[in-house]
């Protein structure tokens, strides 16, 4: 799932949050689960590892764990600025690119981009 599909879930979340299909989903971790990253709320269903009180994972999928560590919350390598379910909205930073000189190309400068974090699943071959 690339991060546009995991925004489109986001929102596909908080329209059933609105329409009053997802009770659950009310802006708030489960029960022994972290709340808050420094100042980004953790919403279910996404989440922190598992929960203190029954062990069970915070997050609704794996791809919707994340990891708080020094006050930032991050999902992989990309920092996680804020989620707001009944937005939509998945807010992240991540470097985009550097202007680069190679010589083996007669130092012609050229972008390198990082991959985009990347959500999707593995697949076998």
């Amino acid at each position: 799932m690339t991060t546009q599909q995991l925004i489109t879930l986001v929102l596909m979340i908080a329209i059933l949050a609105r329409a009053g299909g997802a009770a659950a989903l009310d802006d708030k971790a489960l029960p022994g689960c972290i709340d808050t990253c420094g100042n980004v709320s953790i919403p279910y269903p996404f989440g922190v590892g598992k929960s203190s009180k029954t062990g069970e994972n915070c997050f609704l999928e794996e791809r919707l764990n994340l990891t708080c560590d020094n006050n930032s919350l991050y999902q992989g390598n990309t920092q996680v600025l804020n989620i707001d379910l009944l937005k939509g909205q998945y807010e992240i930073s991540f470097f985009v690119s550097k202007l680069c000189n190679d010589t083996t190309r007669a130092n012609q400068p050229y972008l390198q981009t990082p991959a985009l974090p990347s959500l999707a699943k593995k697949t076998s071959s």
